[in-house]
């Protein structure tokens, strides 16, 4: 950054105005002896001096000093800040302005497309206004309104004027070209003129780029020239679920099953998560009904299944709505809920798959919650190696546990009460089960009797930092069907496995956590709700059930509600 004890005087070829300002000896005075009033007053104007000043090279300026009387003039970093902030502002505001004016522009020439001289004054107009190229702006602003025809006629106005589009109007361009093809021969032809045209202008395209690029590549019968594209993004930065979004959809539109898997494979395997796809399922199953592909839209769903994804309402609206333009008077949905005990559907009483984890799975679950989460996530900043090792060489004893009691949630949830946790455990231990109750130091007031207790065990910790990992360590190292009592939202753990793992570690807590108990009129542990049985996605005969998102505080692995898509009868009766 250059002092500000110098005002340098530059080769103002850029930016006139400004120069002129400078020159008059009169306005360098006064920006001398006013400093404070000319930010006050002038914060524009100062912020475009000061960004000319500091960006221009010292070759091609000569120095004018001065000092200052304003003291604040040479320390006040924090008025520099507020003036760049109104500057960022200021141009945002003529951003919308011109925007605005642009629109306008399009309104009143909606029926037709803008002729030469509409674009030659439309460049007169913005090349004074714009701090960006006028034509990219443009470009843009139709790109976002999917407005083609007058893309088209833009880049026919810069061909007749021998002027070649630069490099964001022409990303713009080809990928509106591409989104707006409709599987029109002609349409993908010129898109694949413009994309060879881009393609030799740059000789590296950025990320962002690549990204628009990509939304109109995977509509074209040209959507494998994605891949080279991903992978060049895979060189230098992480791939966007937006990317991997659009292969999807361009992969299910063409009924490509094996870029549809590498993309799957992709989208749980890499930073981006699986939840990040749900925005675009609408459109992904939207390809499927358009094409018939059954067995994309299968793979699709069985992937929303794997990992557990709860639907937004609004996208269960769109899927809904989706099956019933593509197949109309076919379809016919309705909300219910999966009855916790007996896993049936409310609406057509068809039965859900119950939850179940394999022991091979529950194995690698053991085998990499010790060496990803005890070691590999080194939980030892939140306890100390020493009462790691004690607690191992503890369950290493006694382990295998039947039950594993959060004993400071069970106890405060709600008001404090020793009974609470006597009452649970002697829940278990009546059924003859082993029981692990967990806690901090604090907690050994409340365990007088608890530790008295037949087939009770207590375990308790100098924090509640690691108490989390220290229960999901005696349940992984006890059975499959070993129970974990606690409200907490342990889910967030399945961040520390290795992405093939979480959705596994996902269900296995879902089977094995007690999150909803209450006590009776008499004081006794009752169970709520278990999650025992699949939401779905999952077809049958008759139709899909779909899972909604309903999660809230008070439940945080959701309420079992579904969206329930039948085929009508006739249907049924047709295919049949």
């Amino acid at each position: 950054m250059i002092s500000f004890r110098q005002v340098q005087i530059l080769s103002m070829s850029k930016c006139k105005d400004v120069g002129t300002y400078l020159l008059n000896k009169k306005c360098l005075d006064r920006f001398s002896k006013n400093y404070s009033t000319f930010i006050k007053h002038r914060p524009y104007l100062f912020a475009k001096v000061f960004e000319v000043i500091s960006s221009t090279p010292k070759t091609n300026i000569r120095f004018l000093n001065f000092q200052p009387n304003d003291s604040s003039f040479r320390s006040d970093n924090k008025s520099i800040k507020t003036i760049k902030k109104k500057n960022l502002v200021a141009k945002r505001r003529d951003h919308s302005t011109n925007l605005k004016l642009f629109n306008e522009l399009l309104y009143q020439k909606e029926s037709s497309t803008l002729s030469n001289d509409d674009w030659l004054q439309i460049k007169e107009t913005f090349s004074v206004t714009l701090n960006e190229k006028w034509e990219s702006f443009c470009m843009h602003a139709l790109y976002n309104r999917k407005n083609c025809a007058q893309a088209k006629s833009l880049i026919n106005f810069l061909e007749s004027q021998k002027e070649s589009p630069n490099k964001i109007t022409l990303t713009y361009f080809t990928s509106l070209l591409g989104q707006t093809s409709d599987n029109s021969e002609t349409q993908d032809t010129e898109f694949k003129k413009y994309f060879d045209l881009l393609l030799s202008k740059s000789d590296n395209l950025d990320a962002a780029s690549i990204e628009v690029l990509v939304k109109g590549l995977s509509n074209t019968r040209y959507y494998m020239e994605c891949i080279p594209l991903l992978k060049l993004v895979q060189e230098f930065s992480e791939v966007t679920s937006k990317i991997i979004n659009d292969i999807l959809v361009g992969a299910l539109k063409f009924q490509d099953h094996k870029i549809l898997a590498q993309m799957l494979t992709l989208a749980e395997t890499g930073k981006t998560l699986p939840n990040e796809l749900l925005p675009s399922l609408p459109n992904m199953v939207n390809r499927c009904l358009q094409k018939n592909n059954q067995q994309g839209l299968q793979t699709l769903m069985d992937f929303v299944e794997k990992h557990g994804l709860l639907l937004p309402k609004l996208v269960l609206y769109e899927i809904h709505s989706m099956f019933e333009s593509h197949q109309p008077d076919e379809w016919t949905g309705q909300f219910g809920y999966i009855n916790h005990r007996s896993g049936k559907c409310t609406i057509c009483n068809h039965k859900m798959d119950r939850l179940e984890i394999q022991q091979k799975e529950f194995n690698s679950l053991q085998t990499a919650f010790l060496d990803q989460v005890i070691v590999g996530k080194n939980i030892f900043y939140k306890t100390s190696p020493e009462e790691v090792d004690k607690y191992k060489q503890f369950i290493k004893k006694l382990a295998p546990f039947d039950v594993v009691i959060d004993g400071m949630n069970v106890i405060f949830h709600g008001q404090p009460n020793r009974e609470k946790l006597e009452k649970t455990v002697e829940y278990f231990t009546e059924q003859e089960k082993k029981v692990l109750v967990l806690g901090s130091n604090a907690l050994y007031k409340f365990t007088h009797n608890v530790r008295k207790m037949k087939n009770c065990h207590t375990y308790l910790t100098s924090t509640t930092k690691a108490d989390d990992v220290f229960f999901l360590y005696a349940a992984l190292q006890s059975r499959l069907d070993t129970l974990i009592v606690s409200r907490d939202k342990l889910r967030d753990h399945r961040f520390k496995f290795d992405p093939i793992l979480r959705p596994i570690f996902s269900k296995w807590l879902l089977i094995t956590q007690i999150s909803d108990w209450f006590y009776s009129a008499n004081g006794q542990f009752v169970i709520g709700k278990r999650h025992l049985f699949s939401l779905g996605p999952a077809k049958d005969e008759g139709g899909w059930h779909l899972p909604e998102d309903d999660t809230d505080m008070l439940n945080p692995n959701g309420k079992f509600s579904i969206l329930c898509l039948r085929q009508r009868l006739s249907k049924k009766l047709k295919s049949n």
